[in-house]
């Protein structure tokens, strides 16, 4: 696993990891699956650098379309490898009404039929991965949760030879079988999900504007990463002022540069968020049921649940840690 210009490069094996050690402060109901169209496949065998890829998409997507950022959450790549693009707790610009509670996954290709046939470690890697999202929050392996962009517009998007056919039908017989055995792989493998699941010790947000991620608690460890400020990690060990934030690989930051802070979910069928704690503020939105918020700050039973001011009543709130 490292970090190239803010991407996280990451394969199969480190993902669940890396899934347990994120803390993603916004309902998740839908796994966007996407292909890239282009670049394709004689793309990247042309340059198998996936950050030249990731890159010369974020900048069309920002300089472009005027997005905030690169569109989606994940990319795959046809040798198997993966990366987190945007981060996981914003949403994506992937299917129109679609966003605020999905996860977009790009698939580089065009795998509409006639042109790129998935490789088999890309499959591998594409089955593996909506498998995990599906572990990691708590969703059921259906058409319902597992999504194609076929489905809401027009565009064949995933590919009309996508695991055979971009309907929900072919969805249903050609790929969320796979899905539902790699689910049942993972999951019962009781050594890796004993160490998923081991709870953390408590949530730390990344004060530094880049701190560096290393193989051992030291400054003079190998670096093996970067995060960023603002990020919230899970902290799952502490020694000698570093804070490993991998509940199963040696990945340690200093806790100098970061701040403690705390995760809750939300209680009320529909919580108003203020611009202060207490209800004199004004309302500026709401939170739904079951939403995971981060606590950054507590001031009269009243919690601050973003940088900036936003506030909901702590009385509504299940404080996890």
């Amino acid at each position: 696993m490292k970090t190239v210009k803010g991407f996280i490069l990451l394969n199969r094996d480190e993902l669940r990891g890396f899934l347990a050690s994120v803390l993603v402060d916004r309902n998740i109901r839908e796994i966007q699956n996407h292909h890239t169209y282009l670049p394709d496949y004689s793309s990247y065998k042309r340059n198998s650098d996936p950050v030249k890829w990731l890159d010369s998409m974020k900048q069309y997507h920002v300089v472009n379309n005027g997005w905030s950022d690169i569109a989606q959450n994940i990319t795959t790549f046809p040798d198997g490898t993966l990366a987190i693009c945007r981060p996981l707790g914003q949403a994506p610009t992937g299917i129109k009404g679609h966003n605020a509670e999905g996860i977009c996954i790009e698939h580089l290709g065009n795998f509409d039929t006639g042109k790129d046939t998935l490789t088999p470690e890309h499959k591998a890697t594409i089955i593996h991965l909506n498998a995990a999202l599906v572990e990691r929050f708590r969703l059921g392996v259906n058409t319902d949760n597992i999504v194609y962009h076929h489905w809401f517009h027009e565009k064949t998007c995933p590919g009309t030879a996508f695991f055979g056919g971009n309907t929900r039908e072919a969805a249903k017989k050609d790929f969320l079988p796979l899905v539902q055995a790699e689910y049942d792989r993972i999951t019962k493998k009781i050594t890796v999900a004993q160490t998923v699941e081991k709870p953390p010790l408590g949530f730390r947000m990344v004060v530094a504007q880049t701190l560096n991620v290393r193989s051992a608690p030291g400054a003079k460890q190998p670096k093996t990463g970067e995060v960023f400020a603002g990020s919230i990690l899970a902290a799952f060990a502490e020694s000698g002022g570093w804070v490993r934030i991998s509940p199963s690989e040696e990945r340690w930051v200093s806790a100098t540069y970061l701040k403690v802070v705390h995760k809750g979910t939300v209680l009320a069928d529909s919580l108003n968020v203020r611009t202060g704690p207490g209800t004199d503020y004004p309302v500026i939105g709401a939170v739904a049921k079951g939403t995971e918020v981060v606590m950054y700050e507590t001031e009269n039973e009243w919690f601050r649940i973003d940088p900036n001011e936003k506030w909901v009543s702590g009385k509504y709130i299940d404080k996890q840690g």
